[in-house]
């Protein structure tokens, strides 16, 4: 499917795709770029195809035969494969626009900063064989030569798309224009990315009803708290929640390139699977899991209203809630739940439930 127009849930007006001096030039750009990132990774699933085969022959798979021959295909053709992924991502880079200001110049480096920076286009591509054939033909002989065995082997392979797909997937955008038209813009801000969080006292607070993405599990917090016994701070010294990771890829505070404008912690990008160890001493206070917010995450009470917070963790430790537990200790996985893009550590100190600059205390 092609747009001829973009929706006006993305823009104060429809726009005119076939505008060359406008919108349409930032479309192409992106597609492209898209289209390049996911050619590189097709290139990288054929080396593996054919270093599979290669394997094989080398194993003495084949060793029956004197000559051993392969071909693979692709069901749908990569040409198409390629196409739809193109077009999916119109949909992805209209939601980064919603909290753009000059989309025409800003949207493409936007979107493009915030998913080279979690290495977005790393594995975006897998196959998965669907078929598997072989022909056996024989040369000709004569008096002084044996006929020769030649296996010819067909392979069929299709396309699974864990990029653009699983980001749309993730977001709830549906590639629906008539469904698009009919939804207003904020009505899906809301529902997908909440609004607008305060900054007060140099702390981020989602308010009563937690409206912005994640505010829900902050409130969460102060309640929880609330029914304590308020005891001292016992956190002792800090250590770092991560070990092994890339880089951090987004810092504590506003931020005009990602579904949720303003950022209450910091982001480190790690491999999955990654360990995440307590900050400090504490106790469990939470262990929660919404798949539209911070995914799995766990929350560590280290008293005097001293939280912090580790989310979209592929998996728990064996901590429990009401469990004590020691800085340095490993209380989860890093992943890739919830509102995320791809793996890493979202990691938060909280005063009273209220986020703050986790470089205040991180040993950095």
């Amino acid at each position: 499917m092609v747009f001829s127009s973009i929706p006006s849930m993305f823009f104060e007006e429809p726009v005119d795709m076939a505008d060359n001096t406008g919108p349409e030039t930032v479309y192409q750009q992106f597609k492209a770029y898209v289209r390049e990132a996911y050619e590189k990774d097709i290139q990288n699933q054929k080396r593996k195809i054919e270093a599979d085969f290669e394997a094989r022959i080398a194993s003495g798979e084949f060793s029956g035969y004197d000559h051993v021959t392969y071909t693979y295909t692709f069901d749908p053709a990569e040409e198409i494969f390629l196409a739809e992924v193109q077009e999916a991502c119109v949909l992805i880079i209209a939601m980064f626009e919603i909290h753009t200001d000059d989309w025409r110049e800003a949207s493409f480096e936007h979107f493009k900063r915030a998913v080279d920076s979690i290495n977005f286009w790393h594995d975006i591509v897998e196959t998965e064989k669907l078929s598997e054939t072989s022909t056996v033909t024989w040369s000709d002989g004569d008096d002084e030569e044996e006929p020769e065995s030649t296996i010819h082997v067909e392979m069929t392979y299709r396309f699974h798309d864990k990029g653009v797909e699983q980001f749309r997937n993730k977001f709830g955008l549906q590639n629906d224009r008539e469904y698009l038209k009919s939804v207003e813009m904020s009505y899906n801000t809301r529902i997908y990315f909440g609004e607008l969080a305060d900054l007060p006292m140099g702390g981020i607070t989602g308010g009563a009803s937690g409206t912005y993405p994640g505010g829900g599990t902050h409130n969460t917090i102060r309640d929880t708290l609330a029914g304590q016994d308020n005891q001292e701070f016992s956190g002792g010294p800090v250590g770092m929640p991560i070990r092994d990771y890339r880089s951090i890829t987004s810092e504590f505070g506003p931020r005009n390139y990602a579904p949720d404008p303003i950022h209450t912690g910091m982001d480190f990008a790690a491999d999955a699977g990654t360990p995440v160890y307590a900050a400090m001493d504490g106790v469990v206070l939470l262990k929660l899991t919404n798949m539209r917010t911070f995914g799995h995450h766990i929350v560590i009470d280290h008293g005097g209203g001293i939280t912090t917070m580790y989310a979209h963790l592929s998996s728990f430790g064996a901590f429990q809630e009401g469990e004590k537990v020691q800085r340095g200790q490993v209380i989860g996985y890093v992943g890739s739940t919830g509102l995320s893009t791809g793996p890493h550590l979202h990691f938060e100190y909280q005063i009273n439930g209220s986020a703050h600059n986790p470089r205040q205390i991180l040993p950095m």
